[in-house]
């Protein structure tokens, strides 16, 4: 892969010829001025038609001492959206990666990428954007997102594959299924999102209100993403949205849970994941932030970040997490991991699971 060097072509910039001190700059002068500014786009060597280039940089910094493999990165590049082409590149080499408007006025982009970190490990990348940018290298097999009667279904290359039904998790069939033959790892039964008011009261149900709504709001070979809106609920208590990640690096979904509470009586977010199969009680772990199930041949871990909890309650997994009512912002973060017993699962760290490396990005430069 080559990217077109940018620079003004002629290094001796305007003519010689002097002129008055008060004489305005030609054309060919003011742009070579221009160039000098951080943050401007360079002007591409060449054909006088170069396309302009920008190079954004940040580093990915492993800050919690786990060693990470192909681990799912999601970015957001801001003010980026009118840019045709992309680039990532580490250390000068183009790597695979996903780049996808995100609607809105303020035309960002949002960049999926896959990364191996060692503990303690800081990488540095750059992201070439414009029209005279090289595509970057084939993805491969990816993510393969099919529309199935009235349901999404998301397969990863493995055959792990997840279900979204047009009412959310209702209709037959499993919700999460794998392997060959193929096991059922979560069912519509048991399965529900739902928002608490007052301590002593049961959840209220995602879809005791409106009927939710899914759409893909991203897709590509190396993450779908899907939001569920819902609400307002029994009651008039606000409105929901559950942001679903399925990446191609990770067998789980990420997930957040989101609350528009303006009446401010909400106390607590619960996401119950309903298995498909009966847990063997002697390898549940226990409560905590995070919580893993097992049968014979499946395997279920599920995390929550940020003062969430999760539980096994007979053929459940609940995550939830409890809020005082005049909290502004409400929301539920968590990942649901599903593999085999006899696969790499036990490799995985929960501790990974929801606290992934961090993005930190340069301010805009000029490339050289």
């Amino acid at each position: 892969m080559s990217i077109n060097s940018h620079a003004n072509r002629d290094d001796r910039g305007n003519s010689r010829r002097p002129g008055p001190p008060t004489a305005r700059p030609s054309r060919r002068a003011a742009l070579r001025l221009a160039l000098l500014a951080p943050g401007w786009p360079a002007i591409a060597r060449g054909s006088p038609d170069a396309f302009p280039t920008r190079v954004r940089a940040f580093r990915l910094i492993e800050a919690d001492g786990l060693r990470r493999d192909t681990y799912p990165i999601h970015t957001t590049i801001e003010g980026a959206g009118r840019d045709t082409r992309f680039l990532l590149l580490r250390d000068g080499q183009p790597i695979v990666a996903q780049f996808r408007p995100i609607d809105g006025p303020n035309h960002d982009v949002a960049l999926d990428f896959e990364a191996s970190l060692d503990s303690r490990d800081t990488r540095r990348y750059e992201v070439h954007s414009g029209q005279g940018v090289d595509p970057g290298p084939d993805p491969g097999a990816g993510i393969r997102l099919e529309r199935v009667g009235d349901h999404f279904q998301v397969t990863q290359p493995t055959g792990m594959a997840f279900r979204l039904g047009r009412d959310l998790f209702d209709g037959p069939g499993p919700l999460v299924e794998a392997g060959s033959p193929r096991l059922a790892f979560v069912g519509a039964a048991g399965t529900s999102v739902g928002v608490e008011v007052g301590r002593d009261k049961a959840p209220i149900d995602l879809r005791s209100g409106r009927p939710p709504r899914v759409e893909i709001t991203r897709q590509g070979p190396l993450a779908v993403v899907a939001r569920v809106e819902a609400g307002p609920f029994e009651g008039g208590n606000g409105s929901a949205t559950l942001d679903l990640t399925f990446p191609r690096g990770k067998p789980w979904v990420e997930a957040v849970l989101t609350l528009d509470d303006p009446r401010k009586v909400v106390t607590g977010l619960q996401f119950a994941l309903g298995l498909a199969f009966d847990p063997d009680p002697s390898r549940t772990s226990p409560a905590g932030d995070w919580a893993r199930v097992d049968d014979a041949h499946r395997s279920v871990i599920a995390a929550a970040a940020g003062g969430g909890n999760v539980a096994v309650e007979r053929k459940q997994i609940v995550i939830r997490r409890d809020f005082e009512p005049s909290q502004a912002s409400k929301s539920l973060t968590f990942r649901v991991l599903f593999g085999s017993r006899s696969g790499p699962l036990g490799r995985i760290s929960p501790d990974a699971m929801i606290h992934p490396p961090r993005v930190e990005w340069d301010r805009p430069r000029a490339e050289p």
